[in-house]
């Protein structure tokens, strides 16, 4: 967890390198440390490396599938790719995985390429089920 959280350190001062190389040494140890292969995922959304965010993501999804981050980040990923219908799937995973997730979404500036859609302003303002 040390590793972890100097790589979630890094990650939040900006030193993506660094924090990369150090999330890849903690899952060595902790291969089932989902929250690092979503830190990943999010690293390489904002290095522009769709392939490699996409496989991690997908991968964190496999070893938890109740860990709601990977689903919203490959959400915003197709978003930011405007692939509408991928995004779309994947916000809505992550809904019925977190309820909160609706609320994320209405104002994430990664999803703007869903705004004005139907199917996603139906699911911002679809009331919580209990």
């Amino acid at each position: 967890m040390a590793l972890y959280r100097q790589a979630l350190a890094l990650q939040r001062q900006g030193k993506l390198q660094q924090a990369v190389k150090l999330y890849k040494a903690a899952l060595q140890g902790s291969p089932e440390l989902v929250s690092a292969l979503n830190n990943l995922g999010v690293i390489y959304i904002r290095q522009k490396n769709p392939a490699e965010a996409r496989r991690v993501l997908e991968m964190a999804i496999r070893k938890d599938s109740r860990f709601v981050d990977p689903y919203y980040n490959l959400a915003c990923l197709y978003a930011q790719q405007k692939d509408i219908g991928r995004s779309l799937f994947y916000l809505k995973k992550a809904i019925s995985v977190n309820h909160h997730a609706r609320q994320w979404a209405a104002t994430d500036e990664d999803l703007k390429n869903l705004r004005g859609n139907v199917e996603y302003e139906r699911i911002i303002k679809e009331p919580r089920k209990s």
